[in-house]
């Protein structure tokens, strides 16, 4: 039963570590690589799904962990402050 999972964890981080088909970024698989990628990372992704604006950028990424046990310990709580570029006119 312990191989099983080994399996799908392999099978898992290695799927998360492909570029994404659709916005060609390589994504983090757990929450010190989000970290480490911060700010950055985070409006690229955004810009490329639709999500944010040109003149809009993620300025600081937080991640806390929810007092949670079992399976939902598991969760992250990730929250962004963001900026606006100023436009010259």
């Amino acid at each position: 039963m312990a191989s099983i999972g080994f399996i799908l964890n392999i099978l898992i981080y290695r799927n998360a570590q492909r570029k994404g088909e659709s916005y060609k970024l390589k994504y983090p698989v757990n929450p010190k690589q989000l970290e480490k990628m911060g700010a950055p990372f985070m409006t690229k992704a955004l810009r490329a799904s639709g999500k944010l604006e040109k003149d809009i950028q993620v300025e600081t990424v937080s991640i806390s962990i929810p007092g949670q046990v079992g399976l939902l310990g598991q969760l992250r709580i990730v929250e962004l402050t963001y900026s606006k570029k100023n436009r010259r006119t």
